[in-house]
């Protein structure tokens, strides 16, 4: 998918350590139909202000939501809902971040 890039590490940078993690994916009656495995970034390595400056988490507070559901009403105004479950996994970073080779991944 073209998101990352294999580089020789710099000697002032300190990689992110990773892990595998693994699921099987059963259907109603408990038999495996799937497999996966996602490589996630062990972030809690990180040091803020070193390799990071700040953090952000798109959350919504109960009455923020409550204001907007009631302005809603009044305006009449038609709501629709969607699910975007993994629209931030290909974003644009403007950062470089390095991060360890997966174990047993050799090139």
């Amino acid at each position: 998918m073209g998101t990352w890039q294999l580089v020789d590490k710099l000697p002032n940078v300190i990689p992110i350590t990773n892990k595998w993690v693994f699921a099987k994916k059963q259907d109603k009656m408990g038999h495996i139909i799937k497999y996966k495995a996602r490589l996630v970034a062990k972030g809690c390595a990180q040091q803020p202000g070193y390799d990071y400056v700040e953090t952000h988490s798109p959350v919504v507070h109960l009455e923020t939501l409550q204001a907007i559901l009631s302005m809603i009403l009044k305006e009449k105004f038609i709501v629709q809902q969607m699910n975007v479950k993994g629209a931030y996994l290909n974003g644009t970073l403007k950062e470089c971040v390095y991060m360890c080779q997966p174990e047993g991944y050799h090139q």
